[in-house]
């Protein structure tokens, strides 16, 4: 993932933009742009799978190879996005690295979106998941009244 990242760092270089020399306004116009383009890429790669749901799927046409060209697209908009976050490779790994922790603990703990014979989607939160989250915002007003106490005396 790091050198995927870098390689896009270096391409965004090569076409002379580099996020570390943008002002903070022209920062925020270009991470627009590129969530826009992000967008984009995603609704193009959208046309190339049989995505209609009123239509029965052996009528529609699927062009795979179109799907992951416009999908490595998006990706490329994404590491762009990620790099003009300024975080620094490591960082930027390890953060994803985290999040992919925490939803494959949400997986095991019983949250998930459970598919029907028909496609239909219904979202599950187990007991032990709803727990979880209980104790988490628990921690989370805790956290937060300790942070006011100390406001409050002035520390």
């Amino acid at each position: 993932m790091k050198d995927i990242l870098k390689a896009i760092s270096a391409h965004q270089k090569a076409m002379g933009v580099d996020p570390a020399t943008m002002t903070m306004e022209a920062t925020m116009v270009y991470l627009r742009e590129l969530v826009l383009a992000t967008h984009v890429e995603l609704a193009e790669m959208l046309e190339h799978l049989p995505w209609k749901p009123w239509k029965p799927l052996h009528v529609q046409t699927a062009d795979m190879d179109e799907a992951i060209k416009e999908l490595a697209d998006v990706f490329i908009f994404l590491g762009n996005i990620v790099n003009l976050l300024g975080a620094n490779h490591d960082i930027k790994a390890c953060i994803l690295h985290k999040v992919m922790e925490v939803n494959f603990t949400r997986l095991k703990e019983g949250e998930h979106v459970s598919r029907g014979e028909k496609g239909e989607e219904t979202y599950v939160k187990s007991e032990a998941y709803k727990k979880h989250l209980s104790e988490r915002r628990e921690k989370g007003r805790e956290r937060k009244g300790k942070e006011g106490e100390r406001e409050g005396s002035g520390t």
